[in-house]
């Protein structure tokens, strides 16, 4: 998955419910728009897609002020299906996605990785630190580190608080909403000595297989 720095989602209920709301939701879709970006998530019927509206690039570095919520609501369910709000229309036709507005048409990136499942049940936490916020969600447990490094926050972006190396053992706290090369979700971990911190998963494994973990080689390097 490909995850916007930046992005909060936030979700609601309101309206039908689409006819694939029981079996698998379509996205989240990551947009581009003009000079700003979002992530695009559906709440549990589906009847909405929200997300917080970021600074793209460049433009991030500038930004100062609260991040706009996007929220778009279902109009229409058929063989394709429409939601919209009063500046723009965004149109799903199976796993794909479209958003039309004054910014002209933007195509949405799809996605369907484990952070994506965690995201869709709800229930997580908001969390903020070092101008960011993303959402977590309870996921106590143990974990053997590949090694690497622990971060602040979720993402390469936060400072280093700890480095780790092959063989550790670590507790597992949270799973996060973002994620790491595009498939593995970011965990909050506690180190053997007590510190706390940031670690992809794919720098974790599970002799259990936990998913969202590199559970390769039966954790031994």
């Amino acid at each position: 998955m490909r995850v916007l720095a930046g992005v909060l989602i936030v979700v609601a209920a309101a309206g039908a419910i689409p006819a694939w709301a029981q079996g698998d939701i379509p996205g989240p879709f990551a947009c581009s728009l003009g000079d700003s970006q979002v992530v695009l998530y559906a709440n549990e019927d589906a009847s909405e897609y929200a997300g917080e509206l970021a600074p793209a690039g460049d433009y991030a570095a500038m930004d100062s002020g609260e991040p706009r919520l996007l929220t778009l609501r279902q109009k229409y369910n058929g063989w394709r299906t429409v939601y919209e709000n009063a500046e723009m229309t965004m149109v799903i036709n199976a796993d794909a996605a479209q958003l039309y507005g004054a910014f002209g048409t933007s195509e949405c990136f799809a996605s369907r990785s484990v952070a994506v499942g965690e995201s869709w049940r709800g229930g997580g936490q908001l969390v903020s630190g070092e101008g960011q916020r993303w959402t977590e969600w309870a996921a106590p447990g143990g974990a053997i580190t590949w090694g690497g490094n622990v971060r602040s926050g979720p993402g390469q972006e936060f400072k280093r608080v700890a480095g780790v190396p092959l063989g550790v053992n670590v507790e597992t706290i949270a799973v996060t909403d973002r994620t790491w090369l595009d498939e593995y979700p970011w965990y909050k971990v506690r180190l053997p000595d007590g510190t706390e911190g940031y670690i992809a998963g794919g720098l974790l494994c599970s002799r259990e297989g936990r998913s969202g973990m590199y559970n390769e080689r039966d954790c031994t390097g």
